[in-house]
């Protein structure tokens, strides 16, 4: 057996950087994009139900001191929580579509989703561009955000 007194040699070089280069680069490159979306779809999970909670000043008080949830115009409160979620969205993020409605306790929204409470139903199919890349992923939020009172 002969052993090499020399240092680092040539093959073990081209090895190593071959290492770097087809695997661990690539790896990093996978798990830094998953965690910027994760990140990015809760930021915009917060955003849609800030947005819904900034229409509170839209319900009419007699009404909801009543136990019913009542807004002052139905589309200018989908225009208001659209409003708002634009205002505050990523550069790189765009809505495809946006659909809002409100449902009393007991009703199912249209993705199923149910609630002992009154409750305002928010869906929205976002693009957003993926990190250091051009080419956009497209995902649905849906967000049932309830408004809970004593009768």
């Amino acid at each position: 057996m002969i052993k090499n007194k020399k240092g680092f040699g040539i093959i073990q070089s081209i090895l190593l950087c071959g290492f770097l280069v087809f695997l661990v680069i690539p790896v990093f490159s996978v798990i830094t994009e998953k965690v910027y979306l994760k990140c990015a779809v809760h930021k915009i999970n917060e955003l849609a139900d800030t947005a819904i909670m900034s229409s509170v000043f839209n319900i009419d008080a007699g009404e909801f001191s009543g136990g019913n949830l009542v807004f002052k115009g139905e589309e200018e409160l989908k225009l208001q929580v659209y409003n708002a979620i634009i205002m505050n969205t990523y550069e790189n993020m765009e809505i495809l579509e946006f659909d809002m409605s409100v449902h009393k306790k007991g009703e199912y929204c249209p993705n199923g989703g149910t609630s002992d409470y009154d409750f305002v139903h928010l869906l929205m199919k976002i693009s957003l561009e993926r990190y250091g890349d051009k080419n956009p992923v497209e995902f649905w939020i849906h967000r049932d955000l309830e408004f809970p009172y004593d009768r």
